[in-house]
């Protein structure tokens, strides 16, 4: 199948996923750094993949919308987030499609009504960022997992719920029954990570907007995610709203101890569901495959 798109670039705080998805896809990459040419792309009207939409007023970032704004051909922006879905990141976007076809992916709930509210109406398109061969269906174990990152960090601490939602899980089951990233991740980081999920038996997602790839990770192997969002999932299950703000507990726990039930279980067809709902050809690297996207509804 031909390509139109062979490029990628990515945002300077997304460049974690750069190589992984480049392997997925077989791309050419650009990562921006403070040394980056800004004039890399200029006037060139080549199709180009846009990992993340954080246009900081610091560092590389700089670089990085000046050399979105110089390039000339068509853009598809992966949204790494709800912090790509600032009201001025959106506006660039609607300003671009303007001239020249310009298009927002994003794949949660709560970002794709912030889209549609502006007026850029929206469907859920799921690429994957990275190659997930490695995860398949296994035993469910008997831990709750939390994707926490740097739980010290005050931001990443309310942005996953740590307070709210993760002491209150450790009160009810037991610190030794939940797990999530470590402070400091070992050096062998993603085998350490695969190590630690094959002990999860569920994934608790406080916040839509964020800790998706690993909700894919952990659905591939069997495991369902509890999250009050992606209601279009059939491998999530649907809390009330309000969790990482501490509201609707006692609803959690309790779809906790329904998942709780299958430890010792294997669930393929969890699985497979979540295999499913990604594109895996390469039909969304030809320009004709995003026609009117932007105005596609689900």
């Amino acid at each position: 199948m031909k390509r139109d798109f062979k490029t990628v670039l990515f945002s300077p705080s997304l460049n974690f996923f750069a190589n992984n998805f480049v392997k997925r896809w077989n791309l050419n990459l650009v990562q921006v750094t403070k040394n980056t040419n800004v004039n890399i792309f200029k006037d060139s009207e080549e199709p180009l993949i846009v990992v993340g939409c954080h246009f900081f007023k610091f560092g590389a970032s700089v670089k990085f919308k000046k050399i979105l704004e110089s390039h000339k051909g068509p853009q598809v922006f992966f949204m790494g987030g709800a912090g790509d879905t600032k009201a001025q990141n959106i506006e660039y976007v609607k300003n671009r499609n303007k001239r020249i076809p310009t298009y927002m992916l994003t794949q949660d709930d709560t970002s794709m009504k912030i889209l549609e509210d502006a007026g850029m109406l929206h469907r859920p398109l799921y690429i994957p960022l990275k190659p997930y061969t490695a995860y398949k269906p296994i035993k469910l174990g008997n831990k709750i997992w939390f994707h926490v990152g740097f739980k010290d960090l005050p931001r990443v601490r309310k942005r996953y719920g740590y307070d709210t939602v993760v002491k209150s899980i450790i009160e009810e089951f037991g610190r030794d029954r939940v797990g999530f990233i470590p402070l400091r991740m070992p050096s062998r980081g993603p085998k350490f990570l695969h190590q630690e999920y094959k002990k999860s038996f569920v994934y608790v997602k406080p916040n839509s907007n964020h800790g998706s790839t690993t909700m894919w990770e952990l659905g591939r192997m069997g495991r369902r995610t509890i999250c009050p969002g992606h209601s279009e999932l059939n491998n999530v299950v649907q809390c009330k709203p309000g969790i990482v703000d501490g509201k609707n507990i006692d609803n959690l726990i309790e779809l906790i101890k329904k998942e709780e039930s299958r430890i010792g279980t294997i669930q393929p067809e969890v699985s497979e569901i979540t295999r499913s709902y990604h594109l895996e050809n390469d039909s969304w690297m030809q320009l004709d495959f995003w026609k009117d996207f932007n105005n596609c509804k689900k």
